[in-house]
């Protein structure tokens, strides 16, 4: 008699025990911040990450238009991340488990017992090309070793691709990551994980390759629909997710973390420190860690992004985690945004009171990163 299958490997990490929860004082700040905003406005979430102890698994949050979907251009390159580092966490569990004499019976045993999993672990990617459906192991990892003993990692190139994707925003550089994990893994993974709810498709989705692969999309309220979109919420609660080391151990935390570090300071830095912000401008101590977002809608206007990590933002003390979406300069503009932060967070600390919500700035930045520019 044929020996039983051996137990299958769990496809997903265990989801970030991470969940917002509404602040009523946060929330009573934010609202006196910005006051008027319709709901044709921008999306804005901001977390109190410095106010949990270190094993919590709420934290105060507020939000306003935070559960719309936006398209949201290259900030859903930092979900393509999580989804590779988890996807690296899979392989190397999967090696351990099953011990493969080398690196062509790994990818062999890979191929028979996870392609058919994947394939299905996001309804809606089925039926789609396996080019873009199903991970591109080869291509994303090296495998050495032999007899029992074969060690994973990440292929040199991939590692270059996923650091370019990141830190400059290359698109061509996405692309590669984007298909190294295929659709099916990515969306899984923040269906899996929560980031994602696809009952009423909205949260954390990318299935698309900022080039011209097939896109699986869905319904956004800024742009019909989109193959990159996100609500703040989601998206803020996954850079949460990262910054405070809930998904992942070891390298694979802070590896991500040192990608989104490098990417705040980079050539496609925070638009948060760009001198385009005067006076309320943050500085690189403060805005720590991030990933910006900038593309053009199918009507061709642009809309600006941006997932950060922030600490002492008005110089009392204080961490931060803040993701704003849909910011187009009509009327809405980055420093209006930043400012409804920073007096939100003044409010809030107690520092002064509500203020008068002044009229927007409409000045975009001067320039506009070329690599992080997406369009439809």
């Amino acid at each position: 008699m044929a020996p039983p299958p051996p137990p299958p490997i769990a496809l997903f990490p265990p989801a970030p025990n991470i969940k917002l929860v509404t602040n009523k004082k946060l929330q009573d700040a934010l609202d006196a911040a910005t006051g008027g905003l319709s709901k044709k406005g921008y999306g804005l979430t901001i977390v109190d990450t410095g106010s949990a102890a270190a094993d919590a698994k709420e934290f105060a949050s507020a939000g306003v238009n935070d559960d719309i979907e936006h398209y949201a251009g290259s900030t859903l390159k930092a979900a393509c991340m999580y989804a590779a580092f988890s996807l690296r966490d899979l392989v190397t569990r999967f090696n351990t488990a099953r011990t493969p004499k080398d690196s062509n019976a790994l990818f062999q045993m890979i191929r028979k017992e996870l392609d058919p999993r994947i394939a299905v672990c996001c309804p809606m990617i089925q039926g789609r090309a396996d080019s873009v459906r199903l991970p591109a192991w080869r291509d994303m990892f090296e495998a050495s070793g032999k007899d029992g003993t074969v060690t994973v990692n990440f292929t040199r190139d991939y590692a270059k691709s996923l650091w370019k994707m990141i830190v400059p925003s290359d698109n061509n550089e996405a692309g590669r990551c984007i298909r190294g994990v295929g659709y099916a893994y990515l969306n899984g993974l923040m269906l899996n994980h929560g980031f994602f709810d696809a009952s009423a498709k909205k949260g954390v989705w990318l299935a698309g390759d900022y080039g011209s692969a097939e896109v699986v999309t869905i319904p956004c309220d800024n742009d019909k629909d989109t193959k990159q979109g996100t609500t703040s919420a989601m998206m803020a609660r996954l850079g949460l997710s990262i910054f405070v080391h809930r998904i992942l151990p070891g390298t694979s935390s802070a590896g991500m973390l040192e990608l989104l570090r490098q990417s705040a300071h980079g050539t496609d830095s925070s638009y948060f420190t760009r001198e385009e912000m005067g006076v309320h401008a943050l500085s690189g101590d403060q805005v720590t860690h991030g990933k910006i977002g900038l593309g053009d809608l199918k009507s061709r206007r642009k809309v600006f992004a941006d997932l950060n990590a922030i600490n002492n933002p008005v110089g009392h003390a204080g961490n931060f985690t803040v993701c704003y979406t849909n910011v187009d300069y009509n009327p809405y503009s980055i420093q209006a945004v930043l400012k409804a932060f920073t007096d939100t967070i003044s409010i809030y600390q107690g520092i002064t009171a509500a203020p008068a919500v002044p009229a927007p700035a409409t000045t975009a930045p001067a320039t506009a990163p070329r690599a992080d520019r997406t369009t439809h």
